[in-house]
């Protein structure tokens, strides 16, 4: 089993420390992607550092930590410092030398006394400035986001505490217990070196965005990557990590013969059926041994009692508005869509229209019958990118944003807009998974609804 060893474990800034990697005699992969054959790295930086052996047999991992300490300069002060909070997200306080204000300390993230993370004590806290009747001292707070794969996350209790880096003076309320906190496997980053072919050609899978601590497991129980693939399809790669929330990533490789796909004209969108309204739709171009797979509001379904090109679904008591879409499965890039508004309402069936097909078909009718700010979201759950798709009864600009679960805006945008269906692609591949809102706003209504990255 291989080793990775720090000399010395403790730097100045400036000083450097030699990593090595002891019992690899294969190439060595640095957690920041560097590969070498070297067994031996000069660091400068304090952090953990993770270092991989591809040699066949070998442990995929070796951990060491190499501390790296400020200036003396730092050395002497009067030092104060609290550490506010400490849970499951974020971890933060404030630390100042009542000697030099302007000077901006460093402190030291311990988890288990292992040192996490060296973050500046620079943030603005205006509840500081006012407890010390300075308004200087209010620019002296820090806050740690924890990241999703963090130890502090794997369930267990852990003693979380804040030191002074260059002195190790332990901030006051420091030693906070943590415990029961979720942590998530990383979320596997897929690629293709094909993105269409045919039976009998190879493409190369690649998977990227994981830790020495992942497990990566293919849907054919495979655990290689790269991976070598020989026909179109999807492929999936699940990542678990002990203790944590299994994640997963999927990638489709297109039939090159795959036919494209549009509506039939037999589509009918409001059959009335025992007080439901019901909307039947067909499409056109399937090839032989293709088939189509349906999508209403996200939700994917397979064709049922209506041949093996058709789809159906019902709308309840009331009008509203529905978004779905139909891809041949040899080619889920080659995707045609409608956002169908369509209703029951008392004795009579609404009239059905397609909203995005039809558009100049609108009638004052209709209108009248759709909500304001309709909003759709699809496909729910999301691996990152997705459509919000809206209805306006008039042409005014509105106000698109995105927030996480702790109230943090993450995407926002305003745009000009026309009256009837606007369609706005977002994408929050860069952001942990969870459930996320989107607002969508004009001056007199506000709608909202929530969507899960996975």
């Amino acid at each position: 089993m291989p080793t990775l060893v720090a000399t010395p474990t403790q730097i100045a800034v400036g000083a450097s420390s030699t990593l090595e990697v002891k019992g690899c005699n294969g190439t060595i992969t640095w957690d920041d992607g560097l590969v070498t054959t070297s067994k031996t790295r000069t660091v400068t930086t304090t952090q953990t550092y993770l270092a991989y052996c591809t040699e066949v047999g070998a442990s995929p991992s070796a951990v060491a930590t190499v501390t790296v300490y400020p200036t003396s300069s730092a050395v002497s002060g009067n030092f104060n410092g609290y550490l506010d909070g400490a849970s499951c997200n974020l971890i933060y306080g404030w630390a100042f030398d009542a000697n030099n204000y302007s000077k901006t300390l460093q402190v030291g993230i311990y988890i288990d006394d292992i040192l996490y993370a060296i973050i500046d004590a620079k943030d603005y806290r205006a509840d500081v400035g006012s407890v010390f009747n300075n308004a200087a001292a209010a620019w002296h707070g820090f806050n740690y986001a924890v990241p999703q794969s963090s130890i502090l996350r794997n369930g267990a209790i852990h003693t979380v505490r804040a030191r002074i880096i260059g002195i190790g003076t332990e901030l006051n309320n420091s030693g906070r217990v943590v415990q029961n906190c979720s942590c998530y496997a990383s979320q596997p980053a897929l690629a293709s070196s094909m993105t269409t072919m045919v039976t009998g050609e190879n493409a190369t899978l690649t998977v990227s965005g994981l830790d020495s601590y992942d497990k990566l497991t293919w849907e054919n129980g495979s655990t290689n990557t790269p991976r070598v693939v020989n026909a179109p399809g999807t492929y999936t790669a699940t990542i678990t990590k002990q203790g944590c929330v299994t994640r997963s990533n999927s990638i489709t490789i297109n039939d090159a013969n795959c036919n494209s796909l549009t509506w039939s004209s037999a589509n009918n969108y409001s059959t009335n059926y025992y007080g439901y309204a019901i909307v039947n739709v067909w499409v056109n171009g399937l090839g032989a041994n293709q088939e189509v797979e349906f999508s209403s509001d996200g939700v994917t379904w397979y064709p049922a009692n209506m041949g093996n090109n058709g789809y159906q679904f019902y709308t309840y008591e009331g009008y509203t508005c529905v978004y779905f879409w139909a891809r041949p499965t040899c080619n889920r890039s080659n995707v045609i869509e409608s956002f169908v508004c369509t209703g029951y309402i008392g004795d009579n069936v609404r009239k059905g229209v397609d909203m995005l097909a039809n558009a100049t078909t609108q009638t004052a009718s209709i209108a009248a019958e759709i909500p304001d700010l309709e909003c759709k979201v699809a496909p729910n759950p999301t691996n990152g990118e997705f459509k919000l798709i809206f209805f306006l009864k008039n042409t005014q600009p509105v106000t698109i944003t995105v927030h996480d679960i702790q109230g943090k805006e993450v995407w926002k945008e305003t745009k000009d807009t026309s009256m009837g269906v606007n369609v706005q692609s977002i994408d929050l591949s860069a952001y942990p998974a969870g459930t996320y809102a989107v607002t969508v706003s004009h001056p007199t209504k506000k709608s909202v609804v929530k969507i899960v990255k996975l």
